[in-house]
């Protein structure tokens, strides 16, 4: 799995769980509790698949993308975000 295959994790997943609510008239309500067992497996599924995407997405893009980031260290000269002006030479 790389990364464009974890985005289509999470986007089929989301949709997944969308489906039953954009078209409630292809799940009729067929249980006692007025629900029904094919729009709670794709709530499920769903959840699940958008889980796996997003899991894999923050342990393997987004924490080393973070740890690269704070790893980086400002040269001499370099311009200071916060302060707006080029760090004091040492």
């Amino acid at each position: 799995m790389n990364g464009a295959h974890a985005c289509a994790f999470v986007v089929i997943g989301l949709a997944m769980e969308a489906i039953p609510a954009a078209f409630p008239s292809l799940f009729p309500p067929t249980r006692g509790d007025q629900d029904n067992a094919r729009a709670l497996w794709l709530g499920f599924m769903g959840t699940c698949q958008a889980s796996l995407g997003l899991g894999y997405w923050l342990r393997f893009e987004l924490i080393p993308m973070t740890r690269a980031l704070l790893a980086r260290r400002a040269e001499p000269g370099a311009w200071v975000f916060s302060a707006g002006r080029p760090a004091p030479a040492r």
